[in-house]
């Protein structure tokens, strides 16, 4: 019966997801880059672009799907739906294992009432893909299939890096717990996993670890920082409440939680790495909550099952319960419901008067600016933004990782370039430094006097210019 329930709550999620495709239609910096990439992958370098500290794991689900000519977009955000479907089942087999199966589908009705979660499913991003693979390492660790677990851990770091932090937690647990020959396994599991990224970017690059350090930069994103000491501390338990305020039962379950019990202290282990390295980098982000946010719902759902228990010795009428239970409901799904919508207003907040239109309906800024070189006798763009290469077939540079870095990419690639593609919203200096602005300008002012404007448009109150060498 537990199972029906189980699988009655994904069956509504995958059909509420499916019918929100149609509003997720416009494809986000983060999505064109991973499909940029999976095109650069499958052309060797003819088509897409390159971040060199990207992880490889979904652009090579992504190029796969461009080279056999089917719609890598709308597949992509399908296949990031299987992926939360399969998250929100190991969210059930890891609470199921660790507590009981009340407590396993009160966690998977929260986490599907979690509009950060709902929202950022069908995006073609990493945090859910990598969520899940960091999900089966920690399951198969608890029930001892430790070349799994490694192997899983290593799948969570080739699509997300610190994802990756799954491999150092269970590991450490191995370490303290003395199982030395369980250690060798998982270790060996996860670098037989993950060698092949490690010898491409020793081909590649010369160094196996240069996409690690290249991304340890981007830990210290000043555009999404915190600066209120207090809220950078507490920003991830911040953001959990107000996902759901029923989840103020984690700290009520933090009172009752059996930390010895070690294969709960275990996730109580991992919980606090992750944690403890998203609080500590300045670069803060709801959606990095959820390689970690099924921990913590597992642990409120059983701080809910724990209270009603104790409710029940007080020999409370169960009159009384039922009405208290249905008050639980109630605040759960009601900010859940409030909150879902003001994201999926900021989720379209690009979009024009004709936004809520079916998938295959292209908005003004697609046809008219993503894929302006679709027919154009220009095969190398100079770029300071990678959504036209969802879109488009051609080659970008990218010059937009660091307005300080800008300038010297142009130089360095302007006379391999048929066009330049130019957003002065790119940067985000206005959220950095004067310096940086003033940096912007002069580069901005390189950028329009040695070549000729072809395309200026005002989309959402952003400017969009293209141009050609004079």
């Amino acid at each position: 019966f537990s199972k029906h329930k189980l699988l009655l709550l994904i069956f509504f999620y995958l059909i509420f997801q499916i019918f929100f495709l149609k509003y997720n239609t416009a494809v986000l910096w983060d999505e064109a880059v991973y499909i940029g990439i999976g095109k650069y992958i499958y052309s060797f370098g003819n088509v897409g672009l390159w971040e060199s500290f990207r992880p490889l794991g979904f652009p090579l689900i992504l190029g796969a799907l461009w080279k056999i000519n089917l719609d890598v977009i709308l597949l992509g955000r399908i296949i990031a739906i299987i992926f939360s479907a399969l998250y929100m089942y190991m969210t059930y087999l890891i609470s199921k294992e660790l507590f009981d199966e009340d407590t396993a589908i009160i966690s998977v009705l929260i986490l599907s009432l979690i509009p950060l979660f709902f929202l950022e499913a069908s995006k073609i991003m990493t945090e859910v893909t990598a969520g899940f693979f960091i999900l089966a390492s920690l399951y198969f660790f608890i029930k001892h299939e430790i070349y799994l677990s490694g192997m899983s851990a290593g799948l969570a770091f080739l699509f997300k890096f610190p994802a990756g932090l799954i491999f150092f937690g269970l590991f450490l647990f191995l370490l303290i717990d003395k199982r030395t020959l369980e250690s060798v396994k998982f270790s060996g599991a996860f670098l037989l996993t993950v060698t092949p990224y490690l010898v491409f970017n020793l081909i590649s690059n010369g160094n196996i670890i240069s996409p690690l350090i290249s991304a340890a930069s981007h830990q210290s994103n000043i555009v999404y920082s915190v600066d209120n000491i207090f809220l950078n501390i507490f920003y991830y338990l911040i953001e959990l409440i107000k996902q759901n305020y029923i989840l103020l039962f984690f700290f009520f379950a933090l009172v009752f939680y059996d930390y010895k019990n070690k294969r709960k202290r275990v996730m109580f282990l991992v919980l606090l790495i992750y944690l403890g390295y998203f609080t500590l980098i300045m670069n803060k982000q709801p959606r990095f909550m959820l390689l970690f946010l099924p921990f913590m719902i597992i642990i409120s759902s059983f701080g809910i099952v724990h209270f009603f228990r104790i409710l029940k010795t007080k020999h409370i009428k169960e009159n009384s319960l039922k009405i208290f239970a249905c008050f639980l409901i109630l605040i759960t799904i009601l900010p859940a419901a409030i909150l879902g919508f003001k994201l999926l207003k900021v989720e379209n907040n690009r979009m024009d008067d004709n936004s809520y239109q079916d998938f295959d309906q292209k908005r003004e800024i697609v046809s008219e600016y993503y894929e302006y070189f679709e027919n154009k006798n220009a095969n190398t763009i100079l770029t300071t933004d990678p959504v036209p290469s969802a879109y488009t077939d051609k080659k970008f540079l990218p010059f937009y990782f660091s307005v300080f870095e800008a300038e010297n990419d142009y130089d360095l690639n302007i006379n391999k370039s048929d066009a330049i593609i130019y957003n002065p919203q790119s940067f985000q200096c206005e959220k950095i430094s004067t310096e940086c602005v003033n940096k912007q300008k002069k580069l901005e002012k390189r950028i329009f006097t040695e070549n000729k404007i072809v395309f200026n448009k005002t989309y959402d109150n952003e400017k969009y210019f293209i141009l050609v060498k004079k």
